[in-house]
């Protein structure tokens, strides 16, 4: 089974009251993709962006660098 550890994902422990907020988006986000691109998936770094309320995430997806704004668990675009 592919797992990650969202502890180890550079700014994580800086995100303080977000990390329960990153973890079930992070859960959702993985289980949408079908088994064998969510297992090329690289989560790289999470950050709070403060101006505009929302977390960036990056992330590697097939070789490529994308990122997200994660506005909720259920919410990302």
């Amino acid at each position: 089974m592919y797992e990650i550890k969202v502890e180890k994902i550079k700014g994580f422990s800086s995100l303080k009251v977000s990390q329960d907020m990153f973890r079930r988006f992070l859960n959702n986000f993985l289980n949408s993709w079908e088994k064998d691109t969510r297992e090329t998936i690289i989560p790289l770094k999470i950050s709070k962006v403060k101006e505009k309320d929302y977390l960036r995430f990056e992330y590697m997806i097939l070789g490529k660098k994308e990122w997200l704004h994660v506005v909720g668990p259920n919410t990302w675009y």
